[in-house]
């Protein structure tokens, strides 16, 4: 069990007892994010199953809360949620946005990635599937009074428990059959399939030439002819404000299955660009949530103590970082039998994922 108080770094680490109870002494009033795991062991995991079929394939017990600590309180209950491998997954999350020598605030974010992994025994076909992001009003500033409570105001969508908004998002190439992922393979969808270390050599970019799909934006982007396309499926392609396109690396970014976006509830928010789409809790195949810590902010803002329904994951992970250089992994947990390696996917990201160096299309 971890605890720690909101914007601020120390963490405080705790085993609990038989009965499933830790006790942190001495805790200032506040706001705290509490953390939980549980790991299986092979024998523990194949008791769970003899025990009861419905349990089987779980190796993890995962869970998370954000907490006010204020007198009389004294005890907590958090939750721990049972994880299963899945299928298809986020493995790698690259989202390194460094500044230019050119000046203070221009950064470089074509270099930006997301991996996608074949968690489960069989082939997936990526043809059709969804990668796309959730809501991205999931914060609210605290700078005076007046500022919009963009928690409250969004609430009813972000914490939707039968699915997820987006507004952008895109779509795999293919027409059924086209892109197998065998079992236990990644594959890299980059925001530009190129050598970006020759694009600026000071900066230690990566070499995303060989990345298996690419983002190619409205405006003068790169086109590597090699690498497929991601296709615009959302209201508005996925681009910046030059045109060029993107892969939304936080906040909610998400797997879907195949599915009929026409056949999609759709809703108007408040919000410029209005149009969003519910992608059903059944065709989520995968989801993770991550923003940046409020630690390491110079202005007082927070972030909603929920990014989506804890039905997709119970509690975000405060390490997006755009200047680390490195990315962000899920972690792993074990190996099969003949060496492949098995993610965790507890469906709480505070402790399903963590930072480390890039290694596109390989896992770990």
């Amino acid at each position: 069990m971890r605890v720690r108080r909101v914007g601020e770094s120390p963490v405080e680490v705790g085993t609990t007892d038989s009965l499933g109870q830790v006790t942190f002494a001495e805790l200032l009033p506040g706001r705290y994010d509490i953390t939980s795991l549980r790991l299986l062991s092979a024998s523990e995991a194949m008791q769970v199953a003899v025990a009861d079929s419905t349990l089987a394939g779980i190796s993890a017990l995962g869970g998370g809360a954000r907490v006010h600590v204020q007198p009389p309180l004294v005890a907590v209950e958090v939750e721990a949620v049972a994880g299963r491998r899945g299928s298809l997954v986020i493995s790698e999350i690259h989202d390194w946005w460094p500044r230019l020598t050119g000046g203070p605030t221009a950064q470089y974010s074509q270099a930006r990635y997301i991996e996608v992994y074949n968690h489960a025994d069989t082939t997936v076909y990526l043809d059709g599937k969804i990668l796309g992001h959730g809501l991205w009003y999931v914060w609210e500033s605290e700078l005076n009074e007046s500022s919009l409570d963009n928690c409250t105001q969004f609430e009813s969508w972000r914490m939707d428990p039968d699915g997820v908004w987006s507004e952008q998002h895109l779509r795999f190439p293919g027409t059924g059959r086209e892109y197998p992922l065998a079992p236990h393979e990644a594959r890299v969808v980059a925001t530009q399939a190129i050598d970006h270390r020759e694009v600026h050599p000071e900066l230690g970019l990566p070499d995303l030439s060989m990345a298996d799909f690419e983002v190619v934006g409205t405006g003068q982007d790169v086109d590597n002819p090699a690498v497929p396309n991601m296709e615009h499926a959302g209201f508005r392609p996925s681009v910046d404000a030059l045109g060029r396109g993107l892969v939304h690396v936080h906040y909610s970014p998400f797997i879907a299955d195949n599915v009929d976006l026409e056949a999609l509830a759709t809703d108007k928010l408040p919000l410029r660009d209005p149009d969003y789409r519910r992608f059903p809790a059944a065709t989520i195949l995968d989801l993770v949530t991550v923003y940046r810590d409020p630690a390491t902010l110079a202005w007082d803002s927070r972030v909603c103590d929920h990014l989506v329904s804890p039905i997709f994951d119970r509690q975000p992970a405060p390490i997006w970082d755009g200047l680390a250089g490195n990315s962000i992994h899920r972690r792993v947990l074990g190996m099969t039998a003949s060496g492949q390696v098995i993610l965790q996917r507890t469906r709480t990201s505070a402790v399903d994922l963590m930072r480390g160096p890039r290694s596109p299309g390989r896992v770990p």
